[in-house]
């Protein structure tokens, strides 16, 4: 681990080494265009593992999940978490459900990268900083929620998730993209 990296470098150095997996792809809004926080953080992916998408964030769910059955590596981003929500039937319903419903054959290895949006030195308001975590665990069985919180290496937290495979929520905060980790 390198120290006095800033957490958003750690995040994007997660993400290349992510990109470096020959099944690997990368989805969402802002992943080719830019236009959020998340966004710099892919600059090094090469646009060929990146799939942008419009706004339509239950459908997103649903995509990661079918090519994540493909044997792709998904990660899936969704720059506020607030947003995220609307994904949760597919989430809940499906995502989590699925290894369950298959007996083990299906086990998805997606990565949902969510934010809570930051509150300095501008407040996004409440319909873009809230942080849904607890109440996500709360219906969850299989999709592990981490919460990249203040203190945490990102970059850490994403290595240790390639390792034990499967689905993950990681909860980053807007508000650390210039904390030193």
């Amino acid at each position: 681990m390198i120290k006095g990296l800033s957490y958003k470098q750690h995040l994007t150095d997660a993400m290349n080494e992510i990109s470096m997996m020959d099944n690997s792809i990368f989805i969402g809004q802002g992943v080719k265009d830019g236009g959020h926080g998340i966004s710099p953080t892919l600059e090094e992916v090469e646009d060929r593992k990146k799939i942008e998408l419009p706004v339509f964030e239950e459908l997103q769910t649903g995509l990661a999940l079918g090519l994540a059955m493909d044997n792709n590596f998904v990660v899936s981003i969704y720059p506020r978490f607030d947003f995220f929500i609307l994904s949760l039937n597919q989430l809940v319903n499906h995502v989590d459900k699925l290894p369950e419903m298959s007996n083990g054959e299906f086990l998805p290895n997606i990565i949902f990268r969510v934010a809570v949006g930051a509150k300095k030195p501008l407040d996004a308001g409440p319909q873009h900083t809230q942080n849904h975590t607890s109440a996500l665990k709360m219906m969850l069985d299989w999709v592990k929620i981490i919460e990249l919180s203040k203190g945490s290496n990102p970059r850490l937290e994403y290595q240790k998730a390639l390792k034990q495979r499967g689905t993950f929520v990681m909860v980053e905060h807007y508000d650390l993209y210039g904390v030193d980790v």
